[in-house]
């Protein structure tokens, strides 16, 4: 038997959900059911397999298209260039962030298109700050201060010079939210041991402006703390 998420495999082009591979040999497949089952029950593998409920089965259908697209633009050049591509990612937030810490790459440089990377703190649109978005400076014309925000593993040194509270789960899931609904940046959020991390993922279809473009909007949110 084998089972494969082939919406993950073509995310290049197979955006929607619901697409997977199941192959089991001819001789096992009278013991293998779905989970639902509709008007094919007791018709066969196939029959069973073969239409569930009121699914939609585009993303199903698109797989051959999405095959044939993904091999005329030579898989491993693409590879090569999300690889690449996420690399150069990592370091500019790195660098734009102050962080230090990556999750996801080995010791020799080596990633699966993928990287967690370290972010600062605190950051406004969280629950451990001001959650009207406001400035909480003093000046009642709100924060004049253009200074980055100084974290040290990954817990920021407020203006006064104290550490701050660490970030939470629900820091990460209202973050998460915030940079999807208000700047419409789609990016996972976690809080690993104390400290925000976002991990980021490269794909043909992206460039370098697009992580600059997070890495400003993040440094603008800490800025306005």
């Amino acid at each position: 038997m084998q089972v494969a998420n082939i919406r993950l495999r073509l995310s290049l082009l197979l955006c929607m959900q619901g697409a997977a591979l199941l192959w089991v040999h001819e001789s096992k497949q009278a013991d293998v059911h779905p989970l639902v089952v509709s008007h094919g029950y007791g018709l066969g593998f196939r029959g069973e397999f073969l239409w569930q409920g009121t699914s939609d089965p585009t993303a199903w259908l698109s797989v051959s298209a999405c095959i044939q697209v993904m091999q005329a633009l030579q898989p491993l050049e693409v590879a090569q260039y999300n690889h690449s591509l996420v690399r150069q990612a990592a370091q500019l937030l790195l660098k734009a962030w102050g962080t230090q810490i990556e999750l996801g790459v080995g010791k020799d440089g080596s990633t699966a298109g993928m990287v967690a990377v370290q972010m600062p703190w605190p950051l406004r649109g969280t629950s451990n700050n001001n959650s009207s978005g406001r400035c909480s400076c003093a000046s009642s014309n709100g924060c004049t201060s253009d200074a980055p925000p100084v974290a040290v593993n990954g817990v920021a040194i407020d203006r006064k010079d104290t550490v701050g509270v660490q970030p939470t789960s629900a820091d990460a899931a209202a973050l998460n939210m915030l940079l999807r609904q208000q700047y419409k940046i789609e990016v996972p959020v976690a809080c690993i041991e104390g400290m925000l991390f976002c991990r980021i993922s490269a794909q043909i279809y992206n460039n370098i402006q697009d992580y600059q473009r997070l890495a400003d909007v993040v440094l603008e949110l800490a800025q306005q703390i």
